[in-house]
């Protein structure tokens, strides 16, 4: 069946404006989580609070679906996508607990994120690398190079 959804400007941007208003907290919250707390107990409790929301938002949006029946559906991609997630997070916890300051790790995680995505968009799925990407990269690396502090 074909897609006869009309994307408009604002539900093309909204993944864009979700995740910035997501991640703006979320980078704050790791920031001021006390490093006496473990950070695997901390996880523990983030993704149960994530489970609850989740399965919250499924039966809200997906009236009519059956939760068992979409759960047998679910292939290795799940489980793999969970163990990125966590190191992600601890990554991110684990860089503030090392002192990083908020604006200068968060631009390196991106910037070093988004070079490595360009990478495997050429070698993995033959995306073009043009001069003008190249030459955003060597902008990007520049970037890392003045504001990081090591």
């Amino acid at each position: 069946m074909k897609d006869t959804k009309k994307v408009t400007k604002l539900n093309y941007l909204a993944p864009a404006i979700l995740m910035v208003a997501s991640r703006v907290p979320y980078m704050i919250i790791q920031k001021v989580t006390p490093e006496t707390i473990d950070p695997y107990v901390s996880l523990c409790l983030c993704y149960g609070v994530c489970l609850v929301v989740v399965i919250g938002m499924f039966f809200l949006t997906k009236k009519g679906q059956n939760f068992m029946l979409e759960l047998k559906k679910i292939n290795w991609t799940a489980p793999a996508l969970g163990i990125c997630l966590v190191c992600m997070d601890v990554s991110v916890l684990l860089m503030f607990r090392m002192g990083w300051n908020l604006s200068v790790g968060s631009v390196l995680l991106y910037v070093l994120l988004a070079i490595a995505l360009v990478i495997v968009g050429a070698v993995f799925y033959k995306e073009k690398v043009t001069l003008k990407r190249l030459v955003g990269i060597i902008m990007c690396i520049v970037g890392v190079i003045l504001i990081s502090e090591i």
